[in-house]
């Protein structure tokens, strides 16, 4: 404040309020801004729905800075198959890397912001990938918005593949790799303690809280919004970007291991427009039928299964599918050329159908490529042999 005219500067009484922050006009006047809570709940959510940036994406991830696709507010999200909305999510956003990140606001004046809303936020994240899908998070955002032009925005390429996205978001619920973000005018203490924990602990998911200060100048004509992310101690950072030992190697492996495959399959096959590798243990391919895959997975005891996946939404249609391709299973089996294992999972909503061999990540590179060309080919064939079936049952 050294140098500058006593009388530049607005008082509020007088005095200086602390807490506050300055906004200093073209004519050199500086404005004292004072920090204030939200009159409601509804307006902190209704800036969040119109300004998303207000979730500091550039600090979640400073290298490559979160963007935001609003999915919907007041997201219905059920408790059990085919059941009607239990819970009503504030608001659903995707990134541009498909993590479903849900969103709950609550002032710092509500006594549920410490405990309560923990449990919620749990709550909605477990039944969020077991109830939620692919498909109904796209028919949600559809009927909102004009969806192509926004995920071309949201991804910055005009030439994206909207289905290659979709089919992302279908992976991270599958995979449990989703965000949950507290967001209030002020993180108390307790919750903050709370949400460094969990995002400690919790992978891949992430947990992580917003707190979105009001500035206010006396004559209420300006104000000023300032988010800062909570949460991201150095262990969950090392943790979420795979900088904490072996895993992280593990990881980066089946980067590597599916960057080869999809390209392969890519530019000698037609068989995916996909391109990029994930740091997870499986890839799925569009079958061309919504809600049916073709996977690859690095499956546990040292097995690798390439697979037919089934998951339209909801367990009924699931099995139903199932049972017309199983009754075919002598045809497809000898068409395939070897057994397969057909897996109707009854306490599951999904089904599969897959073949198996040995093999792991951790394999010398001579096996990795082994496997490779085991997945290539079996890949290939499985749609070969199941493609015009499914699209007969479907049908």
């Amino acid at each position: 404040m050294s140098g500058l005219p006593e009388d530049s500067v607005r008082k509020e009484r007088g005095t200086f309020v602390s807490g506050g922050i300055y906004l200093m006009r073209d004519d050199g006047e500086l404005v004292e801004m004072n920090e204030r809570g939200y009159a409601t709940e509804a307006l902190l959510q209704e800036y969040l729905a119109r300004h998303p940036n207000l979730l500091a994406g550039d600090q979640i991830d400073s290298s490559a800075p979160r963007r935001w696709l609003l999915v919907s507010q007041e997201m219905a999200l059920a408790s059990e198959e085919d059941g009607s909305g239990r819970w009503s999510v504030d608001h659903l956003f995707l990134d541009q890397d498909a993590v479903p990140t849900i969103v709950e606001v609550k002032r710092s004046t509500d006594t549920r912001i410490r405990r309560e809303v923990v449990g919620q936020m749990l709550d909605y994240a477990a039944n969020g990938v077991v109830y939620w899908s692919g498909d109904k998070l796209r028919a949600q955002f559809e009927a909102n918005l004009e969806s192509e032009q926004d995920i071309s925005d949201l991804l910055e390429d005009p030439d994206a593949d909207p289905e290659e996205f979709w089919r992302k978001v279908k992976t991270n619920l599958q995979a449990g790799k989703v965000r949950l973000i507290f967001v209030s005018d002020k993180i108390p203490d307790e919750l903050r303690r709370i949400v460094e924990f969990l995002n400690e602990q919790m992978d891949p998911a992430e947990v992580l809280a917003v707190e979105i200060k009001q500035y206010v100048s006396q004559d209420s004509n300006l104000k000023t919004l300032v988010p800062r992310i909570i949460g991201q101690t150095v262990e969950a950072r090392q943790k979420k970007s795979g900088t904490a030992g072996e895993s992280s190697d593990k990881k980066r492996a089946y980067q590597t291991f599916f960057q080869k495959l999809i390209d392969e399959l890519r530019e000698h096959h037609d068989f995916t427009r996909a391109r990029a590798g994930q740091l997870q243990n499986w890839y799925y391919f569009a079958s061309g039928f919504t809600g049916i895959s073709y996977a690859l997975v690095f499956a546990q005891g040292g097995q690798v299964r390439a697979e037919v996946y089934i998951d339209r939404g909801d367990a009924g249609s699931n099995k139903e599918l199932f049972d017309t391709l199983f009754e075919q299973q002598g045809s497809l089996s000898a068409e395939f050329g070897e057994e397969l294992e057909w897996q109707r999972m009854d306490n599951r909503r999904f089904s599969r159908v897959g073949v198996y061999r040995e093999g792991s990540i951790e394999d010398d590179q001579q096996v990795l490529e082994e496997i490779a060309e085991w997945a290539v080919d079996r890949l290939l064939k499985l749609k070969k042999v199941f493609g015009p079936r499914l699209s007969k049952a479907i049908s």
